[in-house]
């Protein structure tokens, strides 16, 4: 069984924190660890995670970084470089606090990576609404469909980078600790993709493997 890292990265939005928590807890693979990340002026933020994590009573629910300014500045992405020092699973996953994620999101991943390294990366859904409610529930009428990533099909010499979200991969831990959101890109709103171009650059023998299922959610 491969154990994920998932780097949860959070900023100024209780409403969205309480939904991406609620899809963390509905996970059926029980493999992973939560290394929330915080910037240091989201007092609400903390509160409810610590309030979670009392209900929970789980170990796998890390205890918060503070991170001060680095949430909000740099698109987050100094934050999730510096939660990687805090991981201890095979794998790594980034997931924001105003994303949503299927209750099999991770044993999808987990299918992927079960025989061999590799990079794993699986399919999601975009939507426009409003009330941010969590995707596999929402009233028809209040959700507009946006499109299917990856939009065509994804192999390992002909990646089309621009089409892939960061909530779309999980790398191995030891790959983004060398690449993932390096100084360079901190201030680079596409170092999402950047950071997945990296890795596929400098860890060639890494495999691309993809399930394009959509069992992920971005608002």
């Amino acid at each position: 069984m491969k154990n994920f890292s998932v780097v949860l990265t959070y900023y100024g939005r209780p409403d969205t924190l309480n939904r991406a928590l609620y899809c963390l807890a509905q996970q059926t693979y029980e493999h992973f660890e939560v290394v929330p990340i915080f910037d240091g002026h989201c007092s609400a933020g903390l509160q409810l995670y610590e309030q979670f994590c009392e209900v929970m009573q789980s170990s796998k629910y890390r205890p918060p970084i503070v991170f001060e300014g680095g949430c909000r500045e740099h698109h987050g992405n100094a934050c999730r470089q510096h939660a990687l020092s805090s991981c201890g699973g095979d794998y790594v996953l980034w997931y924001g606090h105003d994303n949503l994620i299927d209750k099999d999101f991770l044993q999808t991943h987990a299918q992927q990576v079960r025989d061999g390294m590799c990079i794993s990366v699986v399919g999601q859904r975009h939507f426009s609404n409003r009330e941010r409610t969590i995707f596999g529930f929402c009233p028809g009428d209040r959700t507009s469909y946006r499109g299917q990533l990856p939009l065509s099909g994804v192999d390992k010499d002909g990646l089309k980078i621009g089409a892939l979200d960061l909530l779309q991969y999980a790398v191995p831990l030891y790959a983004a600790k060398r690449w993932a959101f390096t100084e360079e890109h901190w201030s680079t709103y596409e170092a999402d993709w950047l950071t997945f171009a990296s890795i596929r650059k400098n860890e060639p023998d890494l495999e691309v493997r993809v399930n394009p299922v959509p069992v992920c959610g971005h608002f």
